[in-house]
């Protein structure tokens, strides 16, 4: 089992602007997974993350590899205002996200994630008939070899 999360802020330093300031953003997540066939994230000190699977029963091996469950919930917000002629309107993003993971040889990573993805606030959504929201789900795959 792996649970993990981060917290992060951005500070924007601009071009000196007589009554502009430097906006700050902030977003954090939490996600977790779950190999179901038994293996697990390795911990690697010196860079300080974890890494991959490496799949017990390789494909080709007489084996399935390895499979892992994840879920993850985001929330980024890139408003900023301080005043009408100062504000950044970036909205702000929350994620829901559940996937499948599968190794089946140790450089190889096969996903298939489901999002729920709101957005809030965005000035760009505007139209004549919109309320600056928006909404979606995707479901996307990848395939990811590392060396």
């Amino acid at each position: 089992m792996l649970l993990q999360g981060e917290n992060f802020w951005y500070d924007i330093t601009r071009v000196p602007t007589p009554g502009k300031s430097n906006p700050n953003f902030g977003g954090w997540y939490v996600e977790g997974s779950w190999v179901i066939t038994g293996e697990s994230h390795k911990y690697n000190m010196p860079t300080a993350s974890y890494l991959r699977p490496s799949p017990d029963s390789p494909v080709g091996s007489g084996g399935f590899g390895a499979w892992e469950v994840a879920g993850r919930y985001s929330s980024t917000d890139l408003n900023y205002d301080a005043g009408a002629k100062d504000a950044v309107y970036g909205g702000k993003q929350d994620v829901v996200s559940a996937g499948l993971n599968w190794y089946p040889i140790d450089p190889v990573k096969v996903m298939l994630d489901y999002e729920i993805v709101s957005l809030t606030d965005i000035g760009g959504l505007t139209t004549a008939t919109s309320d600056h929201n928006g909404h979606f789900t995707d479901i996307s795959t990848r395939v990811q070899v590392s060396f």
